[in-house]
């Protein structure tokens, strides 16, 4: 079995200034060559298959034309479309030419595949010449077009046409106020197919599209400048560096962020005022005919190539200093770390002070942390001496065997290391120096401290002999205290029988006012019961009798406890006439009962809105042989049993209700005198209104008397 193999190009990798061809092998066997053609041996060709791929390729063509032009003329069945099948909006405004023609599609196509390849071969140049121009090149990148000639846009379709309408002419005066505003709101309302419209929507695109351009070129060389000073700040030392250049590249790079956010920002509103234009230069009613419309298309179309080249450019500078970026963002991220730590070694000492004073305990502790750092790099560059070197022999070793590229990349990774090793050994002199100086420091500081030991050894006898008296004295004021303990722990007894007698009668004086007050409140209720009732020996006329209630009222309100609902509930519900103009005593309603009672029997036969003369005089003299029973209630309906109150009439109603308010039931005389009927029902209407009022007084004082009551009780 043999192995075939075939070497073909994979694409081009560049590193580092270098440029690498990648391969891929493909490997084939005999075996697997044999069975292939074994296998393409056994097929044998069809008839007529090459007419069956034309007739599947012309069904294709036709229905995807058919597609295209239905989606044309349906925006509807367009935007499903697009939304179902993605890339066919683009391929339908591709195929009909909506937003460019294909001459111009393809012309624009070419210019960008000019200008990669013109790049690739640039690249390949650039690379070729060797590392010490790549590193002249990352020092200098290129003039900046900050101070070149501005952008001028393509000169407009529609303003000789605005310019060619009609002005009218402002000679007259104005005589009337409304006939002027109606001229403005006319002005105002311009078509938007108007070329005065167009020539203004064809301006706001220019500025738009300047404006993004412009903003672009701005970017690009803040890109530049914010490169150039990282790259100056790297290359100097740090004696060197200027101390302002940290807030001068942050400043920097928020204007490197404003002036990305504003090019994007125009682009956008470019982008979208021409494609406004372009769905006006669609409309058949556009002025000017097909030679405005193609022209105002193509000014479009060099908008657009313009803000895209300019755009590319911004991209292709940004990729540039990609790797700035990262690197600054390393140097930012290795600052905060290092603060971090510094922070956590000494939270009372402040990074941002310019002159830090630590403590001696805090510079040991600093020079402990310096010295392990320099020993963790010290390994690490050893680490990378030992890697670098043996990537380097075998770099030569590979040269010696076959002439590759990596030993370019070698030998500048070898510079970049000894670099890197010179300025580690001038830091590891500066951290000595640094040591140095501490020791110098701490001896002065250990001088000092023996010197103050003598001094404490002779100050601790003297601390002894006062600290025996204080002894002393702290039994003495111990036994002291202990006693005046026990005096406390008596008197904090006594002081708690007190208290708890003080709350006994604090209770019992509590209970006492709400029994008190419980008195107060069934006084004041048993007063408006009293007003309810006639006086013993009245002279007076009943109106006379009659008075508002105002006084009793306020009387409960005020013997009631501060927030009783049941009081407040009851004397709202308490009816109007009640306090301003008072109730009629049982006495009084009585003797009105009477009254009503003989002018409802002489009545009983009339309706409620009248009658005739005649039925009015047979109803008198039926009410004047009407005899009243002696026993006006049967014995049954005494008894609570059923009865039928529909059979009775108006002569037993006022019987049966004469019968109980003899007897003091105004309740159960109301209950059958709402069973009146026609003008007996209109005669006793008001007083069964005077009842009810007087009812419902009655009913609100026993209530609130019961609740005296039960309050009293609950505190006996």
């Amino acid at each position: 079995m043999f192995r075939h193999c075939s070497k073909f190009p994979f694409g081009t990798v560049t590193k580092s200034g270098v440029q690498r061809q990648y391969h891929v092998r493909f490997y084939k066997t005999t075996s697997y060559n044999r069975d292939k053609s074994k296998q393409e041996q056994k097929e044998c060709p069809k008839d007529g298959s090459g007419r069956g791929f034309y007739y599947s390729l012309g069904a294709v063509v036709l229905g995807t034309g058919a597609v295209v032009a239905y989606a044309k003329h349906d925006p509807e069945f367009r935007a499903w479309l697009s939304d179902n099948v993605p890339g066919s909006d683009g391929f339908i405004a591709f195929v009909t030419a909506e937003e460019t023609s294909h001459i111009d599609y393809l012309v624009r196509y070419i210019k960008k595949l000019k200008q990669r390849v013109w790049n690739e071969i640039m690249n390949m140049i650039s690379s070729s010449n060797g590392p010490d121009e790549s590193k002249s090149k990352k020092v200098e990148l290129g003039p900046c077009d900050s101070k070149g000639q501005p952008y001028v846009p393509p000169e407009s379709t529609f303003q000789p046409l605005a310019d060619s309408e009609p002005k009218e002419e402002a000679k007259k005066p104005v005589e009337d106020a409304a006939k002027e505003k109606a001229e403005e709101e006319a002005a105002k309302a311009v078509d938007a197919l108007h070329p005065t419209s167009l020539a203004s929507l064809e301006k706001e695109i220019n500025n738009a599209a300047t404006a993004a351009i412009q903003a672009f070129k701005e970017a690009v060389c803040i890109l530049r400048d914010h490169a150039e000073s990282v790259y100056s700040l790297v290359e100097q030392s740090v004696e060197k560096a200027d101390p302002r250049i940290w807030s001068q590249l942050k400043k920097k790079g928020e204007e490197k962020e404003r002036l990305i956010r504003d090019a994007e920002n125009n682009a956008n509103e470019a982008i979208q005022r021409i494609n406004e234009l372009k769905s006006f230069l669609d409309d058949p009613k556009l002025p000017g005919g097909p030679t405005v419309r193609e022209r105002a298309k193509q000014n479009l179309d060099k908008l657009l190539t313009d803000i895209e080249d300019a755009k590319g450019v911004f991209e292709r500078e940004r990729a540039k200093v990609a790797v700035t970026d990262k690197y600054w963002d390393k140097v930012q991220e290795a600052r905060k770390h290092f603060a971090e730590e510094l922070e956590i070694l000494f939270p009372n000492v402040r990074l941002s002070e310019r002159n830090m004073k630590l403590a001696e305990g805090e510079i040991d502790l600093f020079i402990l942390y310096a010295f392990q750092n320099i020993l963790y790099y010290q390994k690490e560059l050893t680490k990378l001496d030992t890697v670098s070197a043996l990537r380097l022999k075998q770099a030569l070793d590979d040269v010696k065997k076959n002439t590759d590229v990596d030993l370019t990349e070698e030998c500048v990774e070898q510079e970049i290391e000894k670099v890197k090793r010179k300025y580690g050994l001038e830091f590891q002199k500066r951290m000595l120096m640094l040591r140095a100086e501490c020791e110098r420091n701490m001896r002065q500081q250990m001088k000092r401290q023996a010197e103050a030991h003598a001094d404490h050894l002779e100050e601790a006898m003297e601390m002894k002999e006062k600290e025996m008296e204080r002894k002393m004295r702290r039994e003495m004021e111990d036994k002291l205290i202990e006693e005046k303990n026990k005096f406390k722990e008596e008197i904090a007894a006594m002081v708690g029988r007190l208290r708890g007698m003080d709350d006994a009668m604090k209770t019992r004086a509590t209970q006492d006012q709400r029994a008190q007050q419980s008195q107060v409140l069934w006084s004041a209720c048993q007063s408006l019961e009293a007003a309810l009732r006639a006086p013993a020996r009245c002279e007076k006329p009943i109106h006379e009798t009659l008075r508002p209630l105002q006084s009793e009222v306020n009387a409960i309100s005020k013997a009631a406890a501060p927030g009783d609902e049941l009081v407040e509930v009851v004397i709202k519900s308490l009816p109007a006439e009640v306090t301003a103009r008072g109730v009629y005593n049982d006495m009084s309603l009585k003797e009105r009962f009477l009254n009503v009672e003989r002018v409802a029997k002489r009545v009983a036969l009339l309706p409620e809105g009248g009658a005739s003369l005649p039925l009015m005089l047979l109803s008198y003299l039926q009410s004047l042989f009407i005899i009243t029973p002696a026993n006006p209630i049967p014995a049954y309906e005494l008894a609570n049993e059923p009865f039928e109150p529909a059979k009775f009439n108006t002569f037993d109603i006022l019987q049966r209700a004469r019968y109980w308010l003899d007897r003091g039931d105004f309740f159960q005389a109301l209950r059958y005198m709402n069973l009146l009927e026609g003008a007996p029902r209109v005669v006793a209407s008001e007083w069964m209104r005077e009842a009810r009022i007087y009812l419902e007084t009655l009913q609100a004082a026993k209530a609130l008397m019961a609740h005296a009551s039960a309050a009293g009780l609950s505190y006996s």
